[in-house]
C-alpha cells in the first residue's frame, strides 16, 4: 500500500489522507454522509448504519492559525481552501445533514455508546465500503480484512467511559491558555460520559473561570499552549435512556427552540439546522449544539426549595480531616447520589476541588459548599420529628492543610455537624485534632468516618483483628479530644461505632458502611431484629460457631480461639470480596456475587481486578447510603442546633427578639444572616457573600443592614444595601432562588462592596452582630509585595483589596516605607494568595520578598510608675504595666472573655464588680491580647478623655516599643490623672501622644521581651531515620516533647515545638537528612516569650535590629528618659544610724501610692489580696496584707496606714520581724499602723521615699517610728 495513501484508524474515526489531492478528483469522501456523486444516484447513503466519520486531516496542520467554521458545497475540491481553515461544516445536497470534521487526535476516549464494533462489520458487508477500500485500489481484500479487524480491536480497547479524573486534570492545565469566542459548551452528562458541541474557535487567552461546566477540553492532550482546532460531536441513539430533565441545550452563539427526539428533550440550533431531521437520521448526526445541561442532577430547584421550608429536614455539615485523608473523594459519593456526577466518577472527580491549583496539587485549598437533595431510602430510619423523607444536605468540603485552617473555621461557623474523616493507617493526626477542636469549640456535633480501608486489605494485608484494634485506637483518640469539650449545651457527643456515629469507608472506591448496614443485612437473612444484632457487632462479643452462641470470652470452653463478631461478620466477608476480585478467580467471584447479591453484566465481570473490585464494593456497600444515614440520624437539624448555639453565636442579649428568633429558627423573624466568607465571581472583581441564614428569610431585592464584626449597637452606623440576587450551589452551577429561609446556606450578590471577609446581615434596627470567628492559626509569615512596573501600583492596591476580602485570614498593611506587606499562615498559604493576587491584577508582574516571620512583644515583669505630660503641660498621666494572667490572656484570644460579657472574669478569675467596671478595653484591635483598666480614685474629666486614652493604648499596643510589633500579654493600669478643666486643653491631639508615650514607657520599664510564634511539629518516620530527625530539630531550636511508637506499624512518631522562624526550608532539610523517610506536619501552636533580653547583645537584639532596619526605624532603642516626664521636686534625704533614707512626699505624689493601697485594703477585707492591682513589689505588699487580713486589726480606711514608701533607685532590704524582703527600684510598700512586727530598712541606694500621710495631713512629723 503506497505511503501517500496510508490509512490509520483512530478512535475519532477512520482518518484518510487527502486522496482527492493525490488524484486531482473534484470530490472528496466523508464516510457516513452521502458517498455518491449527485448525478449517479445509484447508491444510497449509509448514515443509518455507519457511525464512523472518515476525516480528512491534512488541512489541520496549521497549529496556530485562526480556526473558522465554513461550509463546503459538495463537489468542491478541498485543495481550493487554505490550510488556515481548521473546522468545516459539509453540506450534503441530498439530506441537508451537516457534518463536522474533528481534529485528528489519537488519544480521544469515547463513551461506549459512541461507536459499536458491529457497525463496522455490517459496514464491511456493504458494497460501498468494499468499493472504497478494495475496488478503488487502496487495499487488497486481505489487507482490508486485517485492517478492519484492527479497527474493531481498537474500538473494543478504547470504547470505555472517559476517565473523568484525568479529564479534569487536563482542563486545569489548559484552560488558562484558552479563551474561545464563542465559548464552547463541553460538559459531562449524568452518566459520566463526555459530550461535546462544536462552535467557531479563535485562539485567545484566559478562559473564563466559570467555565467549570466546560470540563473536557483536556481530553485532548495538546503539545503546546495554543489551540489548533477543537471540534467534536455527540451521538445519542434512541436506545440510550437518559432523563429528559437534564438533556437541555445551551450555546452562546445561537437562538434555540426545543425539539423532541425519541423521548429526549433537545434544543435545535436554528442557525445550523434549516429543518428538522428525521428520527432515522438523528441518532447518527454530528450534532453541533446537542448536549446535556450543566445541571445534570436528580432533582429540581423547586424540589430543593420545598424542603428548605422544613428546618427539621435540613442538615448543614462540614467534612473535615487531616490533609490527604480522603475528604474530597468521600464527598464525591454524596454528590453522586444526588445525581450531579456519575457513580463511576465518584472518588476520582473531586467535584468540590474547583480551582486549577487544587486539581494540580491534589489538595483542597478553599472550602466549597454544595446543596444536595435526597429522598432517603425506606430502610433508613429517620428522626421522628422529620417532615417526610426528603432531606437537603448543605455540604461544605474543607481543606486539610494546616495553612488553610481559616477556611475550616469559616465552614464550621455556618454548619451544625462535622464528618471527621480519619485515615485508618495514619490515625488521628495533628491537623485532625486541630480541626476537631475547632468544631467542638463552635458547638458543632462530630461523627467519625474511618477512611481508606482498602489500605488495610491491600497495601498492608492486615489481619481483621489488627484492623479492629486500629479502629478502636482511632475512636479512642477522637473521644479523648471530644471528652474535653463535653458540656451541658450539646450533651454527650462522644462517638460510638455501635450507636452509628462511626462509619468505615473507602472513598476512592466509593463504598462505606456502619454497623447498622450489616445489622440490617443479617436481620433480613436471619429474621431477627437489627437492633439486637448490632450489639454483637462491636466490642468484646465473640461467636462460638460450634455451640452457635455468643460469648464475651475470646476462648471457648474447648480452648479454641473465637473470632470477634465485627471481624467474623463484617471484615471477613469484605476481605473475601477483595481476594475474589483481585485473584481473577471467576468461580470464586460468582460465589461472592451470589452471597452479596450484586449483579454484574459480562462486560463488568471482565474488568481488570481493581476496577472490578471498585464496581462490586460500590454496589454492595454504596458509600452514599451510609454517609446519608449517619448525617440524617446523628447530626442535628438547624431547628435543634440553633437552640443551643445561639448563646455562643449571638452577641446581643439572650432574650431579645433576634435571639429568640435564632433559637426557634423562625423564618418569620428578623433576618439574621452571617457571611462567613467571600467567594470571587467572574464579574470584574465582585464577590458572592456566602453564609448561613440563622433567622428570617433572605429575599432578592430586600435592603439589608450590614454589620461589620466590630459593630456596636448605637455607636456604629451600618451600611444598607439591597440584595440583588440569592443563589444556591447546585453542582458547579449557582442556581438563583427568590427566597431562602433560615437554617440554610446560600450566597448573595450585591452586598460585597461593604463586606471585608465577614459580616452580619439583618433587617432589624436592634439586632446585634454574630460573634467574630476565632482561628486556630495566625498570620505569622509575611512577604513584602510591590509591582514590577510602577504604573501597575493601582492594580496592586485593588488586587490586594480583593485578595484580603476573599481570604478569611490573610492580612495586609503598608509599612512606614510605603511597601505593601501581606501576612498569611504559612509559605503555602502566601503562595496561593499571591497567585490569586496576580490574577486579580490581570497578570501584571510583581516582586515578592523572601518570607518574614511576624513577632510579638511582651513584658517579663511589672513596670515602675511612669508619668507623662501632654504637650501643653496641662494634663498629666501615671500608669504601670504588668504581665497579664495567662489564663485571662488565653480567654481573650480564644474569644471566651469579651468586654460585652465580662461574667467569665468574675466567675473564673474572681474579679470584683468594681474591677470589671474599671476594665476599659482590649487591644490591639487586630489581635486583642492586652488589657487597659482604670485604677484612679476621684479623677475628674477622665471619662471625657477615655476615647483619646484608648486610642493611645491602641497605638502603643499595635506598635510596640522594641520594633513596632504588636504587644501581647500586658495589663496596663492608669493610676492617676490630672486633667485640665477646659475641653480645648484636653483634646485628642494633647491626650493621645501623651498616653501613647505613657504605655510605651511602661512596656520599656517592665522588662520588654520578644515573643515568637511556635510550630507544633509532628514527624512520622522509621526507627532508622530517628538520628537525622533529631539532628535537624536540634539545629533549628526544636524542643522534643514526646516520642512514641505507632501501634501496628514499624514507624515512630516524634512531637516537638519549633520556632516558626526556623521552619523555612525545614521540610527539604529533613528529607535530605533522612533520605525522604520522614514525613513532618507543622502547625502553629502558640506564642512563646524568648528568654533573652533584647536590650542586651544577643540573638534577640539581632532580631530586633533587623526588624527595625526593615521598617526604617532608628537602630538604637528608645530610652526611658525620652518617654517619661521626670518629677522636678528635690527631696531632702536624711540618713540615720539605721542607714534608712526618709523622704516626705508631696500630697500629689503620695496620692498615687495611697490610691492603689486603698483598693488593696478593700480587697483584703473581702479576702482578695488585690494581686491584679498592685505595682512592682506586689509580693511584699501582699505578704503584709495577707498577714493583716487574718488578724484582728484589719485595715479599714486610708488612715489605718502607718507608712508608705517607694524606691526611686538602687536596692534595699525590708526587715519585717525575722523575715528579710528585698526591695528594688520601683518597689513600693505599706505598713499598717497596728502591725505586730517592727520593721527596719537598710539601704545602699540613692533615695528611699517614705511618708506618714496621716501625720502630714495633721501637720505632725512625717518620719515614722523606726527601730
Amino acid at each position: 500500500m503506497p505511503k501517500e495513501i496510508d490509512r490509520r484508524f483512530q478512535t475519532a474515526g477512520v482518518i484518510l489522507k487527502e486522496w482527492y489531492a493525490q488524484t486531482n478528483k473534484p470530490r472528496f469522501w466523508v464516510f457516513g454522509a452521502s458517498i455518491p456523486e449527485p448525478a449517479s444516484g445509484s447508491r444510497q447513503p449509509i448514515t443509518d448504519r455507519l457511525t464512523v466519520s472518515i476525516i480528512e486531516d491534512a488541512i489541520f496542520r496549521a497549529a496556530d492559525k485562526t480556526a473558522e467554521a465554513i461550509e463546503i458545497p459538495t463537489g468542491t475540491p478541498l485543495s481550493s481552501y487554505s490550510e488556515e481553515a481548521s473546522v468545516f461544516t459539509l453540506q450534503d445536497h441530498w439530506n441537508s445533514t451537516p457534518w463536522c470534521l474533528p481534529l485528528y487526535q489519537p488519544d480521544i476516549h469515547l463513551p461506549s455508546s459512541f461507536l459499536q464494533p458491529k457497525t463496522l462489520r455490517e459496514a464491511w458487508n456493504s458494497d460501498t465500503v468494499r468499493e472504497l477500500f478494495v475496488d478503488r485500489g487502496w487495499m487488497t481484500e486481505r489487507e482490508a480484512s486485517v485492517y478492519l479487524k484492527s479497527c474493531v480491536d481498537t474500538l473494543n480497547e478504547r470504547m470505555r467511559l472517559i476517565d473523568v479524573n484525568v479529564m479534569n486534570a487536563r482542563i486545569a492545565k489548559w484552560k488558562r491558555h484558552i479563551d474561545i469566542s464563542p465559548i464552547p459548551s463541553i460538559i459531562q452528562d449524568a452518566t459520566g460520559h463526555a459530550v461535546y458541541c462544536n462552535a467557531a474557535f479563535r485562539k485567545i487567552t484566559n478562559l473564563p473561570h466559570d467555565i467549570n461546566e466546560v470540563s473536557v477540553l483536556d481530553l485532548f492532550d495538546y503539545p503546546s499552549s495554543s489551540i489548533r482546532m477543537l471540534s467534536w460531536f455527540h451521538f445519542a441513539p434512541a436506545s440510550r435512556s437518559v432523563s429528559s430533565s437534564f438533556l437541555r441545550l445551551w450555546s452562546p452563539t445561537s437562538d434555540f427552540k426545543p425539539v423532541q427526539r425519541h423521548g429526549q428533550s433537545y434544543t435545535e440550533g436554528v442557525s445550523w439546522m434549516e429543518r428538522d431531521m428525521t428520527p432515522e437520521q438523528f441518532p447518527y448526526c454530528t450534532c453541533t449544539f446537542f448536549m446535556p445541561s450543566p445541571s445534570a442532577v436528580n432533582f429540581t430547584p423547586e424540589q430543593m426549595r420545598d424542603v428548605m421550608d422544613r428546618p427539621t429536614n435540613i442538615r448543614n455539615l462540614t467534612v473535615i480531616a487531616h490533609v490527604d485523608h480522603g475528604k474530597s473523594t468521600l464527598t464525591d459519593s454524596l454528590i453522586a447520589a444526588a445525581g450531579i456526577i456519575s457513580a463511576d466518577a465518584a472518588g476520582t472527580m473531586r467535584l468540590t476541588d474547583t480551582r486549577e491549583d487544587e486539581i494540580e496539587r491534589g489538595i483542597t485549598i478553599k472550602s466549597t459548599g454544595i446543596s444536595l437533595y435526597f429522598d432517603v431510602p425506606q430502610e433508613i430510619t429517620i428522626p421522628h420529628d422529620s417532615r417526610g423523607r426528603e432531606f437537603v444536605l448543605n455540604l461544605i468540603d474543607s481543606p486539610g492543610h494546616v495553612d488553610f485552617s481559616s477556611e475550616v473555621t469559616a465552614a464550621l461557623r455556618v454548619t451544625d455537624g462535622a464528618l471527621v474523616v480519619v485515615d485508618m493507617v495514619e490515625g488521628v493526626s495533628v491537623q485532625t485534632e486541630t480541626v476537631l477542636r475547632q468544631a467542638l469549640s463552635e458547638n458543632v456535633v462530630p461523627v467519625v468516618v474511618i477512611n481508606k480501608l482498602d489500605r488495610g486489605f491491600l497495601e498492608l494485608d492486615k489481619d481483621p483483628e489488627d484492623m479492629y484494634r486500629d479502629f478502636v485506637r482511632v475512636i479512642e483518640d477522637a473521644n479523648v479530644i471530644i471528652g474535653t469539650y463535653i458540656n451541658d449545651i450539646m450533651g454527650d457527643v462522644t462517638v460510638y461505632a455501635e450507636r452509628g456515629t462511626v462509619a468505615f469507608a473507602c472513598g476512592l472506591q466509593g463504598w462505606a458502611f456502619t454497623l447498622d448496614t450489616f445489622a440490617r443485612m443479617y436481620a433480613t437473612r436471619l429474621g431477627k431484629s437489627a437492633n439486637k444484632i448490632v450489639d454483637h457487632l462491636w466490642g468484646d462479643h465473640f461467636y462460638d460457631a460450634e455451640r452457635k452462641k455468643w460469648t464475651t470470652e475470646p476462648i471457648s470452653p474447648e480452648g479454641k480461639t473465637l473470632e470477634r463478631g465485627f471481624c467474623k461478620f463484617i471484615l471477613h466477608p469484605i476481605r473475601e470480596v477483595f481476594r475474589a476480585c483481585m485473584s481473577s478467580d471467576r468461580q470464586r467471584l460468582e460465589a461472592i456475587l451470589t452471597n452479596t447479591r450484586v449483579h454484574l453484566n459480562e462486560e463488568e465481570k471482565n474488568l481488570e481486578p481493581k476496577k472490578l473490585l471498585r464496581t462490586v464494593m460500590r454496589r454492595w456497600l454504596p458509600a452514599d447510603n451510609a454517609l446519608l444515614e449517619m448525617s440524617v440520624r446523628h447530626l442535628p437539624s438547624p431547628a435543634r442546633a440553633q437552640s443551643y448555639r445561639c448563646s455562643q453565636l449571638y452577641t446581643g442579649p439572650s432574650d431579645d427578639v433576634t435571639a429568640e428568633a435564632i433559637k426557634r429558627c423562625d423564618p418569620n423573624g428578623p433576618l439574621v444572616m452571617y457571611v462567613s466568607k467571600m467567594v470571587p465571581t467572574n464579574d470584574g472583581g465582585r464577590f458572592y457573600a456566602f453564609g448561613r441564614v440563622f433567622s428570617g428569610t433572605v429575599t432578592t431585592g430586600t435592603p439589608v443592614r450590614i454589620l461589620d464584626p466590630h459593630h456596636v449597637l448605637g455607636q456604629s452606623r451600618p451600611n444598607i444595601k439591597t440584595v440583588q440576587r440569592v443563589v444556591v450551589a447546585m453542582g458547579r452551577k449557582m442556581e438563583a432562588m427568590a427566597t431562602i429561609p433560615c437554617g440554610n446556606t446560600c450566597a448573595l450578590l450585591g452586598v460585597d462592596q461593604h463586606i471585608v471577609k465577614t459580616a452580619t446581615l439583618t433587617t432589624d434596627d436592634t439586632s446585634h452582630p454574630i460573634a467574630t470567628m476565632k482561628f486556630s492559626v495566625s498570620p505569622v509569615v509575611e512577604m513584602a509585595v510591590e509591582p514590577k512596573h510602577p504604573t501597575d501600583l493601582p492594580k496592586l492596591v485593588e488586587g490586594i483589596r480583593r485578595m484580603v476580602s476573599g481570604d478569611s485570614l490573610i492580612q495586609s498593611r503598608v509599612d512606614e516605607s510605603g511597601v505593601h506587606i501581606v501576612a498569611g499562615a504559612g509559605e503555602l498559604h502566601l503562595e496561593i494568595c499571591l497567585k490569586d493576587l496576580v490574577g486579580y491584577m490581570g497578570g501584571a508582574d510583581i516582586i515578592v520578598s523572601p518570607p518574614i516571620v511576624t513577632y510579638r512583644e511582651g513584658i517579663s515583669g511589672t513596670s515602675q510608675l511612669c508619668r507623662t505630660k501632654s504637650t501643653n503641660k496641662h494634663n498629666r498621666f501615671t500608669a504601670v504595666a504588668e504581665p497579664l494572667d495567662p489564663r485571662i490572656l488565653k480567654g481573650i484570644e480564644e474569644g471566651g472573655i469579651r468586654l460585652d460579657d465580662p461574667h467569665k472574669l468574675a466567675d473564673d478569675f474572681g474579679w470584683s464588680n468594681s474591677e470589671i467596671k474599671r476594665l476599659w478595653t482590649f487591644g490591639p484591635t487586630s489581635a486583642p491580647s492586652c488589657t487597659l483598666s482604670d485604677s484612679t480614685t476621684g479623677a475628674e474629666y477622665l471619662r471625657e478623655i477615655k476615647s483619646s486614652v484608648v486610642a493611645g493604648f491602641e497605638e502603643a499596643t499595635r506598635h510596640g516599643i522594641l520594633c513596632g510589633e504588636s504587644v501581647r500579654g500586658a495589663h496596663y493600669r492608669i493610676l492617676d490623672v490630672s486633667i485640665h478643666s477646659s475641653s480645648a486643653q484636653r483634646g485628642i491631639g494633647q491626650v493621645l501622644p501623651a498616653t501613647r508615650r505613657l504605655f510605651q514607657a511602661a512596656q520599656l520599664s517592665a522588662g520588654p521581651r520578644l515573643v515568637e510564634p511556635m510550630y507544633a511539629v509532628d514527624i512520622i518516620c522509621p526507627t532508622s531515620a530517628m538520628g537525622g530527625v533529631y539532628g535537624v530539630l536540634n539545629r533549628r531550636r526544636g524542643k522534643i516533647l514526646e516520642e512514641k511508637e505507632r501501634e501496628g506499624t514499624p514507624l515512630r512518631e516524634i512531637k516537638s515545638y519549633m520556632p516558626v522562624s526556623e521552619g523555612f526550608g525545614f521540610v527539604a532539610e529533613l528529607a535530605k537528612a533522612t533520605g525522604g523517610k520522614a514525613f513532618p506536619t507543622c502547625i502553629f501552636d502558640h506564642w512563646e516569650m524568648m528568654e533573652e533580653d533584647p536590650t542586651r547583645e544577643g540573638e534577640a537584639m539581632d532580631i530586633v535590629k533587623s526588624i527595625r532596619k526593615r521598617k526604617g526605624y532608628k537602630a538604637e532603642l528608645p530610652v526611658l528618659a525620652d518617654l517619661v516626664d521626670m518629677m522636678r521636686k528635690k527631696y531632702d534625704v536624711d540618713f540615720n544610724s539605721c542607714h534608712c533614707a526618709v523622704v516626705t512626699l508631696s500630697n500629689e505624689h503620695h496620692t498615687h501610692i495611697m490610691s492603689q493601697y486603698k483598693v488593696a485594703a478593700s480587697n483584703a477585707e473581702s479576702g482578695s489580696m488585690g494581686q491584679k492591682l498592685l505595682a512592682r513589689g506586689s509580693t511584699i505588699s501582699m505578704r503584709l496584707w495577707v498577714e493583716n487580713a487574718h488578724s484582728e486589726h484589719q485595715p479599714q480606711v486610708e488612715r489605718d496606714y502607718e507608712t508608705v514608701g517607694y524606691v526611686l533607685s538602687g536596692s534595699a532590704e525590708l526587715h519585717l520581724g525575722s523575715e528579710v524582703i528585698e526591695l528594688r527600684q520601683g518597689d513600693s510598700w505599706v505598713v499598717p499602723r497596728h502591725t505586730k512586727h517592727t520593721y527596719k530598712i537598710t539601704s545602699d541606694f540613692k533615695a528611699v521615699e517614705a511618708t506618714h500621710p496621716i501625720a502630714e495631713e495633721k501637720g505632725r512629723d512625717a518620719a515614722p517610728q523606726q527601730n
